[in-house]
C-alpha cells in the first residue's frame, strides 16, 4: 500500500497517540505505525478472574492542565485514588515497614532514621549549603549534601528506584527534578529550595487556565481505557503490525519536499515524521538520516522493568495492606524486589469482593537478571519474596507477571546534555522530531504535555510546507 500524508508518527505509545490526536484536532492528516499488534506501548490493562491488572503504570500523577484538557477531549472521567490509603506509604528498614513522613512532627518522629539521621535532616531543612559550579550531582550526592547521608539512603534512594527504576546514585538531579535545579544552586535550605520553585513555577497552563493541584488517578477498569478512547478517535490513522524498515529523504538533504516512510506492507510519503519509540529503535531509524546520531542514542542506558500480580484471598494475607505500598533501600536487598503496590486498597476494582491484589514491581538496574527468568520463576521468587513481608498464608488465586526490557531511560549525568546534542542535530533536517520519555519525563502526565506542546510546532511546519506548494502551483 503506497498513500501520502502531512504527519507521521513512529510509535503509538502514549506519546505518539497524544501527538496524532492533538494534531488531527488541528484538521493535520496523520498516521501512526506501530510495529506491535497492539498500541500503547507500555500502557496495558488485561482483566481476570474479576481483578484489574495494570501491566505498566498504575496511576497517573496530575500535575498539569494538558492532561486535564484531554480527559475533556476525549470524554473520559477519571477515578481518584483512596486518598488515605495512597498517602501511608512505607520503606522497609531491618524487616520493618517505616511510614514515610510527610509532617515536620513526623520527620521528628520517624523509626525511618536514626536520632542523628534526624537532627542532620531537619538541620538541612533550615540550613543546608547550595551546589558549587555546575557539576551533574547525581540524586544521592544532593540528598546527602542537603539532608545527610542517612535520609539520602532512606529517601531519595528508595523514591529514585520507585519513580525511575535505578538508584539514585545512578542519576542525575537536574535531569530527574529539573525544576529544582537552578533553586539547590542558589536556595540556603530545603525550604529556599520550595519557596524558589513554587515562585517561579507558573500558575496557569498553556491555555491561560490554573494549573490543576496535585493529584493521583486512574480510570474504571485501568489506564488501558485512555489508551482505547485515543485509539478509536484515531481510527484507521493507527496502523499496527507496520514495522518500519527505513526512512529516506525525498527532496534535498535537509528533507525538504519531505519524507519515505518503508514498513512492512507498503510506504508512506510524509511532509513530516515525528520518531516517540525508545532510544535505541529511534536510533537505528534515523541514522541514516542524522548521521552518527545513532551513537548519542545507543549510549543512553535504558532500565528493565517487570510486574508480578498476585491476587489473594483477603483472609490469605496477614498484613493489613494500610496504604500504598512499600519501597526497598539498597541497604535492604531482596532479589528480585524494588517495592510492592497493594492495588486493591489504592482502587476499589482492582480485585473482586473478598479478596485483594498486590503489584510485585521488580528488576531496574538493581536486578536486571530479573528479565531473563521465565514467567513462572518471576512468580514464584516474587512470591517467596514478599511471604515474609505479608504473611501469605496460601498460595494465590491469582498469578500473573510481565516484563518490559528497556522500558526505562536511566536519567544518568550528562543525560541533558546528551539529549541536547541530540536535540541540535535534528534541527539540521527539516520535518523531524523526537520525542519520547527519554526526552523529557517518564511518567504518563509529562508525556502528554510534552506532546501536546510539541503539536503547535508540527502542526506550523506543515501549514507552512502547504502554503509553499500553494504559492508555487499557483
Amino acid at each position: 500500500m503506497n498513500e501520502t500524508t502531512q504527519v507521521v508518527v513512529l510509535g503509538a505509545g502514549i506519546t505518539g497517540l497524544t501527538l496524532a490526536h492533538a494534531l488531527a484536532r488541528r484538521g493535520v492528516d496523520v498516521r501512526v505505525l506501530e510495529a506491535a499488534p497492539r498500541a500503547g506501548g507500555v500502557i496495558q490493562t488485561l482483566t481476570r478472574d474479576g481483578f484489574v491488572l495494570e501491566q505498566g503504570p498504575f496511576s497517573v500523577m496530575v500535575r498539569s492542565g494538558a492532561f486535564g484538557e484531554l480527559l475533556d477531549e476525549l470524554s473520559l472521567e477519571a477515578v481518584e485514588v483512596n486518598a488515605d490509603a495512597s498517602a501511608r506509604r512505607y520503606v522497609i528498614r531491618k524487616g520493618k515497614f517505616c511510614e514515610v513522613p510527610t509532617s515536620p512532627m513526623g520527620l521528628v518522629r520517624t523509626p525511618l532514621l536514626s536520632v542523628g539521621g534526624r537532627l542532620r535532616l531537619l538541620r538541612g531543612v533550615f540550613r543546608s549549603k547550595g551546589r558549587m559550579g555546575d557539576v551533574d550531582e547525581t540524586m544521592a550526592q544532593v540528598a546527602a549534601r542537603r539532608l545527610g547521608p542517612e535520609a539520602s539512603a532512606y529517601l531519595a534512594g528508595p523514591a529514585s528506584v520507585g519513580i525511575f527504576a535505578a538508584e539514585a546514585d545512578e542519576l542525575s538531579f537536574d535531569a530527574c527534578i529539573p525544576r529544582y535545579a537552578q533553586a539547590d544552586r542558589e536556595a540556603g535550605s530545603v525550604i529556599g529550595m520550595m519557596k524558589a520553585v513554587k515562585q517561579h513555577s507558573p500558575s496557569t497552563d498553556s491555555t491561560g487556565e490554573s494549573q490543576p493541584k496535585r493529584a493521583m488517578i486512574g480510570f474504571e477498569g485501568g489506564l488501558g481505557k485512555l489508551i482505547d478512547r485515543l485509539v478509536a478517535e484515531l481510527g484507521e490513522s493507527v496502523m499496527l503490525e507496520c514495522p518500519v524498515k527505513v526512512i529516506e529523504r525525498v527532496g534535498d538533504e535537509r528533507g525538504e519536499g519531505g519524507y519515505r516512510i518503508r514498513y512492512a506492507g507498503g510506504e508512506i510519503e510524509a511532509d513530516a515524521v515525528v520518531c516517540t519509540t525508545g532510544p535505541g529503535a529511534a536510533g537505528e531509524l534515523l541514522d541514516s538520516i542524522v548521521p552518527g546520531i545513532a551513537q548519542e542514542l545507543h549510549s543512553i542506558k535504558t532500565a528493565g522493568l517487570g510486574v508480578v500480580h498476585l491476587g489473594f484471598k483477603r483472609a490469605d494475607v496477614e498484613h493489613s495492606l494500610d496504604g500504598f505500598g512499600f519501597l526497598l533501600p539498597e541497604t535492604e536487598r531482596i532479589e528480585p524486589l524494588l517495592g510492592s503496590i497493594w492495588a486493591s486498597s489504592i482502587f476499589d476494582d482492582a480485585a473482586p469482593e473478598g479478596h485483594v491484589l498486590i503489584r510485585a514491581i521488580v528488576g531496574g538496574t538493581r536486578w536486571p537478571d530479573a528479565m531473563n527468568w521465565t514467567e513462572a520463576e518471576l512468580v514464584r521468587r516474587s512470591f517467596d519474596a514478599l511471604k515474609p513481608l505479608l504473611g501469605f498464608r496460601a498460595e494465590p488465586v491469582l498469578a500473573q507477571a510481565c516484563y518490559w526490557p528497556s522500558a526505562i531511560p536511566v536519567y544518568e549525568p550528562g543525560h541533558q546534555d546528551r539529549v541536547a546534542r541530540v536535540v541540535e542535530r535534528l534541527k539540521s533536517v527539516l520535518g523531524l522530531w523526537c520525542a519520547g520519555n527519554w526526552v523529557d519525563g517518564l511518567g504518563v502526565n509529562d508525556r502528554v504535555v510534552a506532546a501536546r506542546e510539541l503539536e503547535p510546532e508540527v502542526t506550523g511546519y506543515v501549514q507552512a510546507q502547504h502554503m509553499e506548494a500553494v504559492v508555487c502551483q499557483g
